[in-house]
């Protein structure tokens, strides 16, 4: 942080494997591990404190999405704690959960990959976890997927809707983690509870409003979200089973803030 605020050099670089542009950073919680992805298939996870390099092999494609969970998990022997990696490659439509092994990450330990007609690879859209990180959702080209990272099973496929329709942003509900929304490029919304695999509210907004991210209040009834447009949509919910309506009109970003 120092080196920042004195506007000097960073205290360290780190040069991704072939000197290609990386996709996707990510820290572990604590800050022992670093991940990123480059091309064609790359997942590195450098350990820290030793700069100890490994090089995951799984995916066949660019891996444009890849998290330590928060929680960790015993590992190896009871004395090892770890967290969980999570991967996902959209074009190869094909997400991992890896755990470590002897202070590594080896092989993955759940894969999921649903796959269309003639079982041809689907692609990933969008993916989330949900609050407690233990339900993964994919958004593919051939439906949404809810995944149990804990035990590697695919439970559930939410009914078809027209927000999941090349979806661009997934947000999960911070109270009810099983309620999630969902928006994509072409204005539609949805709010559905995975849990019971149901489409709660669905509705459509402007033509040319293509959503790119969207995130819930603290208290789980507002959702805010920006569009390609500049604007930022807010949405409110009124209870679990109720509709969900547009609260007000679109706020320009400049207005918030200023």
């Amino acid at each position: 942080t120092c080196d920042a605020l004195q506007s000097s050099g960073p205290c360290r670089v780190i040069t991704t494997i072939g000197k290609g542009p990386a996709a996707w950073v990510a820290f572990s919680p604590g800050g022992e591990f670093l991940s990123y992805t480059c091309e064609p298939s790359v997942v590195v996870i450098i350990a820290l404190k030793t700069m100890t390099i490994f090089q995951l092999e799984s995916h066949t494609s660019l891996v444009g999405f890849t998290m330590f969970t928060s929680s960790y998990f015993v590992s190896g022997s009871p004395s090892e704690f770890a967290p969980h990696l999570i991967t996902a490659s959209n074009e190869e439509g094909v997400a991992c959960v890896w755990e470590m092994e002897n202070f590594a990450y080896k092989k993955p330990k759940y894969t999921f990959k649903q796959t269309g007609a003639a079982r041809r690879p689907t692609k990933i859209h969008q993916l989330a976890l949900d609050a407690d990180e233990h339900l993964l959702v994919l958004a593919k080209s051939n439906g949404v997927f809810i995944c149990d990272t804990y035990t590697g099973e695919t439970f559930g496929k939410l009914p078809d809707s027209q927000a999941f329709d090349d979806c661009t942003c997934i947000a999960p509900n911070p109270v009810y983690r099983e309620v999630f929304f969902f928006g994509n490029s072409c204005g539609f919304v949805a709010i559905a509870d995975i849990k019971r695999n149901e489409i709660l509210t669905e509705m459509k907004c402007a033509e040319d409003t293509g959503f790119l991210e969207a995130t819930w209040s603290k208290d789980g009834r507002w959702i805010y979200a920006c569009d390609s447009l500049g604007s930022v949509s807010t949405f409110c919910t009124f209870g679990p089973n109720d509709s969900l309506r547009k609260s007000s009109p679109d706020f320009f970003i400049g207005e918030i803030f200023e």
